[in-house]
């Protein structure tokens, strides 16, 4: 039997979705040697019952100290498998979102929806935040744009609400050129931008569109307008973790490994359910097919709804979001069908039919295209992050480069 230090911090999504990576590990090893002591919070000493030798951690670790503090309390040699991302500590290897894939998925998110305009709200430390901001800028100019930048103040002073005193954030907002695509470094400071710009008299998300990080539904559905917010893998990094660490207890070593994990998807939610295009007939066009692809609809439709010469809809769709109006209709009818395939049970058959496609068969070939995966496939993944999976099966990642 081996004794497991869980030392994890469990606010939002993030904690609880660990867990369930890690339990979808047990269970897929038919894993039941392993003990599990619970420590919630960044300091191994608090917890005075925990005296006993521990084989292996789980550690959000938060500063070089806490990483100290856990070497020190449970020995050096114990290996540490770091899910916190918040720092880089020599010889604890890490498993951590892959902040590339979360830039391109913002970037693209926003491109898609014709933004020219992009920015970033982000905190002036940790890995995690430059990271993110760093990705999103990067694939951002690969595209000949530019990101304006807004860092969280360090220093606040307590006990008076925060958007009061940051008159800055709001300056900022009303300067950026309108309209704009804000990606935030989490959920939490995307809702304080949505407040920023309640107070500020910016709407949104006609002005200023909003994406967060995390996908933490508690405040996404708190806001107002509903956040729109990529989602995180979680439990892919929890399994992953308890995977690294069953390695590095049977090695007893502690390399400086680095696990990626890319993000599920972009969960869309009123902050950015707008079309920012200049020409108004590409912004109809696009807003028919966002309601009307799950009907099977063809070009020649909305050329009826939008009456315009063929060639003149497609030059403008290269021009404005550099595809088709065809590649356009696919590509809502295929973030249909994955929602559709990770949330219900609902037989493939059926999903075709209600996305649009014209049969199964052709749901299959379009779906692999875009994922590299068969839907069934795809559908395991969320079953076995969702800890109901055949205990012999090993989770596959969807290819998010294919998106």
């Amino acid at each position: 039997m081996k004794t497991i230090l869980l030392n994890l911090i469990m606010s939002g999504n993030y904690g609880p979705g660990l867990l369930r990576g890690i339990a979808a590990y047990c269970q897929s090893q038919n894993q039941n040697t392993w003990i599990f002591r619970n420590l919630v919070g960044d300091n191994p000493c608090s917890d005075r019952q925990i005296k006993t030798k521990v084989d292996g951690i789980i550690a959000h670790i938060t500063d070089v100290q806490h990483a100290r503090l856990l070497r020190r309390t449970f020995g050096a040699h114990t290996p540490i498998v770091d899910v916190g991302h918040i720092l880089l500590v020599r010889g604890i290897p890490r498993v951590h979102t892959d902040e590339e894939h979360v830039g391109r998925m913002a970037a693209a998110h926003f491109m898609e929806r014709g933004f020219r305009n992009l920015a970033c709200y982000t905190y002036p430390v940790g890995l995690l935040s430059r990271e993110r901001e760093a990705a999103f800028r990067r694939h951002a100019a690969a595209a000949g744009l530019s990101v304006a930048t807004y860092q969280w103040p360090l220093k606040r002073p307590y006990k008076r609400h925060p958007l009061v005193l940051d008159s800055g954030l709001q300056t900022w907002l009303k300067s950026l050129p309108k309209p704009v695509g804000i990606l935030a470094a989490n959920d939490s400071l995307a809702f304080e931008l949505m407040e920023s710009c309640l107070l500020a008299g910016i709407h949104v998300p006609e002005e200023v569109a909003v994406l967060g990080v995390d996908n933490n539904t508690v405040v996404c559905d708190l806001t107002e307008p509903p956040l729109s917010s990529i989602e995180l893998d979680t439990s892919r990094i929890g399994f992953e973790a308890a995977s690294l660490l069953e390695r590095l207890m049977v090695q007893q070593s502690s390399a400086d490994v680095t696990v990626l994990v890319p993000p599920v998807r972009v969960v869309e939610r009123q902050s950015t359910d707008v079309v920012a295009v200049s020409d108004p007939k590409v912004a109809a066009a696009l807003r028919f097919i966002r309601l009307h692809a799950h009907e099977g609809i063809q070009v020649n439709d909305i050329l009826h709804a939008i009456p315009m010469a063929r060639r003149v809809l497609e030059s403008r769709f290269r021009r404005f979001l550099g595809r088709t109006p065809m590649e356009e209709i696919r590509r809502v009818r295929m973030e249909k069908a994955k929602e559709m395939l990770e949330r219900t049970d609902i037989p493939v058959e059926q999903v075709a039919e209600r996305c649009g496609f014209k049969d199964v068969k052709r749901l299959y070939v379009v779906f692999r295209s875009f994922t590299g995966m068969t839907p069934a496939r795809w559908r395991r993944h969320f079953r076995l992050m969702d800890r109901r999976p055949p205990p012999s099966r090993q989770p596959v990642a969807p290819d998010p480069s294919r998106h």
